[in-house]
């Protein structure tokens, strides 16, 4: 049974590859490089705010949903 913590690191990869590389993801979305290497790589996993970046950085290229499938997306809201 996957964990609620998962993400897709080629959702990630693929964000990079549209931006440039890691580190322009990284400055698009305003994270540091240490962090996007990390979810990059599957040792962290982005926070929803970031995963919103993500789409935005990428005009919706990546969704949000696609990097975090297992997200209630529905029921999350930024206060």
């Amino acid at each position: 049974m996957p964990s609620r913590d998962m993400h897709d690191v080629e959702a990630i990869k693929k964000a990079a590859d549209i931006c440039g590389s890691l580190s322009k993801l990284a400055i698009a979305i305003g994270a540091n490089y240490t962090s996007v290497f990390k979810w990059a790589h599957g040792k962290t996993v982005p926070t929803p705010l970031n995963c919103m970046r993500i789409e935005k950085a990428t005009r919706g290229k990546v969704k949000k949903e696609e990097i975090r499938p297992n997200f209630d997306w529905k029921n999350f809201k930024l206060i």
